[in-house]
C-alpha cells in the first residue's frame, strides 16, 4: 500500500473524478459568471470533449440532488458536495433560473412596445417567443384541468401584471386600431415567414 500511495494511487476513482469536474465547474463558471453548462441534446456532440464531459456530469449531480433531495434511493451526492456546489452558485433547478431570465426579458419588451404580443419568432431574441408561446400554453393546460402545467398561480399572477395576453388570437377591447392593426400585421408575417405566402 505504501509502495502504491508513493506513486499516488489513486484508491477511489469516483472521488478523484467529481474533484476534477468541480474543478472544471468552478474554470466555467469564473469564465462565464454561472455554472449553468450546456446539459441539451444539441450539447451531446460538442466538439470539445471536456465541455460535454462537464454538462452531462452536470446534468448527473441534478438528479444525484433530486434523488437525494426526495430521499427516494441512494444517492452519491453528499450535503458537502452540495454546499460546495452552491458556493459557486450552481443552480439546481434550472427551469426556474430560465422561467425567471424569459420574465425580465419580457418586462423590457413590454416597457419598448407597450405590450407583451412578442412575436413566436422575433427575430431580436427567437427563445423569448418560444417563451411567450409555451407561456400560453401551458396556461391553457392549467386553465382546462387537463394535465399537468408547469405554471403556477404566481406566474399567471406576475404575467396578467404585465398585461400578458393569453389568447393573441383576441385582443383587448381598450387596445387602439392601431394596436390592433400592428399585431394583425405581426401574425401575417408570422404566417408569410412559415409559408412563404399570405394567402
Amino acid at each position: 500500500i505504501k509502495l502504491l500511495e508513493q506513486l499516488a494511487f489513486v484508491w477511489d476513482v469516483s472521488i478523484t473524478s467529481w474533484n476534477t469536474r468541480y474543478q472544471e465547474l468552478r474554470e466555467y463558471q469564473a469564465e462565464h459568471g454561472d455554472c449553468l453548462v450546456p446539459t441539451g441534446n444539441r450539447y451531446r456532440y460538442h466538439p470539445n470533449p471536456t465541455l460535454r464531459a462537464l454538462g452531462l456530469w452536470v446534468k448527473a449531480q441534478r438528479a444525484e440532488y433530486s434523488v437525494w433531495k426526495s430521499q427516494k434511493g441512494k444517492s452519491s451526492i453528499t450535503p458537502e458536495r452540495i454546499k460546495l456546489l452552491e458556493q459557486l452558485g450552481f443552480v439546481w433547478d434550472v427551469s426556474i433560473t430560465i422561467w425567471n431570465t424569459r420574465y425580465r426579458e419580457l418586462e423590457e419588451y413590454q416597457r419598448e412596445h407597450g405590450d407583451c404580443l412578442v412575436p413566436r419568432r422575433y427575430p431580436l431574441n427567437p427563445a423569448l417567443g418560444r417563451w411567450v408561446v409555451a407561456q400560453r400554453t401551458e396556461y391553457s393546460v392549467w386553465k382546462s384541468q387537463k394535465g399537468k402545467s408547469s405554471i403556477t398561480q404566481e406566474r399567471i399572477r406576475l404575467l396578467k401584471q404585465l398585461g400578458f395576453v393569453w389568447d393573441a388570437r383576441r385582443m383587448p377591447s381598450t387596445w387602439s386600431r392601431d394596436q390592433q392593426w400592428n399585431t394583425r400585421y405581426q401574425e401575417l408575417e408570422e404566417y408569410q415567414a412559415e409559408h412563404g405566402n399570405c394567402l
